[in-house]
Protein backbone atom coordinates (compact mmCIF):
# COMPACT_ATOMS: atom_id res chain seq x y z
CA UNK A 1 0.00 0.00 0.00
CA UNK A 2 1.74 3.28 -1.16
CA UNK A 3 1.84 6.46 0.95
CA UNK A 4 2.14 9.38 -1.43
CA UNK A 5 3.73 12.71 0.25
CA UNK A 6 1.68 15.97 -0.76
CA UNK A 7 3.77 18.60 -1.59
CA UNK A 8 2.82 21.88 0.34
CA UNK A 9 2.27 23.85 -2.35
CA UNK A 10 -0.40 21.48 -3.64
CA UNK A 11 -1.70 20.83 -0.17
CA UNK A 12 -4.39 23.65 -0.41
CA UNK A 13 -5.94 22.38 -4.07
CA UNK A 14 -5.43 18.60 -2.59
CA UNK A 15 -7.21 19.33 0.46
CA UNK A 16 -10.05 21.48 -1.63
CA UNK A 17 -10.13 18.24 -3.66
CA UNK A 18 -9.82 15.46 -0.80
CA UNK A 19 -12.88 17.50 0.95
CA UNK A 20 -15.55 17.36 -2.18
CA UNK A 21 -14.79 14.03 -3.09
CA UNK A 22 -15.19 12.33 0.70
CA UNK A 23 -18.01 15.07 1.85
CA UNK A 24 -20.40 13.14 4.24
CA UNK A 25 -17.93 10.15 4.93
CA UNK A 26 -17.33 8.58 8.12
CA UNK A 27 -14.37 9.42 9.70
CA UNK A 28 -12.39 9.01 12.74
CA UNK A 29 -9.79 11.80 13.96
CA UNK A 30 -6.79 10.30 16.54
CA UNK A 31 -4.24 13.04 17.31
CA UNK A 32 -1.08 10.88 18.33
CA UNK A 33 1.87 13.13 20.18
CA UNK A 34 0.11 15.26 22.14
CA UNK A 35 0.26 15.23 25.45
CA UNK A 36 -3.26 14.29 25.33
CA UNK A 37 -3.41 12.27 23.12
CA UNK A 38 -6.94 11.91 22.13
CA UNK A 39 -9.46 10.35 19.79
CA UNK A 40 -11.64 14.14 18.84
CA UNK A 41 -13.60 12.09 16.57
CA UNK A 42 -15.41 8.50 16.00
CA UNK A 43 -17.37 8.03 12.91
CA UNK A 44 -18.31 11.48 12.19
CA UNK A 45 -19.20 12.70 8.72
CA UNK A 46 -16.58 14.85 7.22
CA UNK A 47 -17.55 18.07 5.84
CA UNK A 48 -14.09 19.65 5.59
CA UNK A 49 -9.70 20.01 5.27
CA UNK A 50 -8.50 23.17 4.27
CA UNK A 51 -5.34 24.43 4.52
CA UNK A 52 -4.30 28.03 5.43
CA UNK A 53 -0.77 28.31 4.19
CA UNK A 54 0.66 32.25 5.23
CA UNK A 55 4.03 33.72 3.52
CA UNK A 56 4.97 35.01 6.62
CA UNK A 57 3.41 33.45 10.03
CA UNK A 58 2.41 29.80 11.01
CA UNK A 59 0.35 27.94 8.43
CA UNK A 60 -2.68 25.32 9.66
CA UNK A 61 -4.48 22.77 8.36
CA UNK A 62 -8.19 22.54 9.83
CA UNK A 63 -10.81 19.50 9.99
CA UNK A 64 -14.26 19.74 10.49
CA UNK A 65 -16.72 17.17 10.80
CA UNK A 66 -20.52 16.65 11.69
CA UNK A 67 -20.86 14.36 14.87
CA UNK A 68 -24.37 15.01 15.41
CA UNK A 69 -27.02 16.75 13.51
CA UNK A 70 -26.52 19.66 15.60
CA UNK A 71 -22.93 19.48 16.90
CA UNK A 72 -19.46 19.47 14.98
CA UNK A 73 -16.17 18.88 15.35
CA UNK A 74 -13.12 20.62 14.58
CA UNK A 75 -9.40 20.26 15.16
CA UNK A 76 -6.65 22.92 14.02
CA UNK A 77 -3.10 21.65 13.21
CA UNK A 78 -0.76 24.27 13.63
CA UNK A 79 2.82 24.57 11.34
CA UNK A 80 1.75 21.29 9.58
CA UNK A 81 5.06 20.03 8.20
CA UNK A 82 4.25 16.85 6.32
CA UNK A 83 1.09 15.86 4.46
CA UNK A 84 0.59 11.81 3.68
CA UNK A 85 -2.03 9.86 1.84
CA UNK A 86 -2.35 6.23 2.47
CA UNK A 87 -3.90 4.73 -1.17
CA UNK A 88 -5.08 1.39 -1.05
CA UNK A 89 -3.47 -1.16 -3.72
CA UNK A 90 -7.29 -0.78 -5.72
CA UNK A 91 -6.63 2.95 -5.41
CA UNK A 92 -9.13 3.47 -2.31
CA UNK A 93 -7.91 6.66 0.23
CA UNK A 94 -7.43 4.74 3.95
CA UNK A 95 -6.39 7.42 6.01
CA UNK A 96 -4.70 11.11 5.49
CA UNK A 97 -2.03 11.96 7.67
CA UNK A 98 -0.93 15.40 8.92
CA UNK A 99 2.18 16.05 11.03
CA UNK A 100 2.95 19.33 12.79
CA UNK A 101 6.49 20.64 13.79
CA UNK A 102 5.79 19.81 17.11
CA UNK A 103 5.68 16.15 16.40
CA UNK A 104 2.15 15.88 16.38
CA UNK A 105 0.75 13.86 13.85
CA UNK A 106 -3.43 13.86 13.32
CA UNK A 107 -4.80 10.92 11.07
CA UNK A 108 -8.20 10.99 9.54
CA UNK A 109 -9.26 7.51 8.52
CA UNK A 110 -12.13 6.24 6.71
CA UNK A 111 -14.60 4.08 8.41
CA UNK A 112 -15.09 1.79 4.64
CA UNK A 113 -12.34 2.75 2.63
CA UNK A 114 -13.43 2.22 -1.12
CA UNK A 115 -13.50 4.39 -4.92
CA UNK A 116 -15.18 7.53 -4.43
CA UNK A 117 -16.97 6.10 -7.93
CA UNK A 118 -18.73 3.45 -5.82
CA UNK A 119 -20.65 5.11 -3.45
CA UNK A 120 -21.73 8.05 -5.63
CA UNK A 121 -25.40 8.83 -4.91
CA UNK A 122 -25.35 7.73 -1.66
CA UNK A 123 -26.38 11.08 0.19
CA UNK A 124 -26.48 11.49 4.12
CA UNK A 125 -28.95 13.13 5.67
Amino acid sequence: MPVREIPRDDWVMFLESFSRLHDGWLITIDVLGAPDERLKARESALKSITADLRNQGEDSISILARDTPHDDVSHIIKAPSHVRLMEMETGANEWLQIESKSGQTTIVRFRSPMLPELVDGIVLE
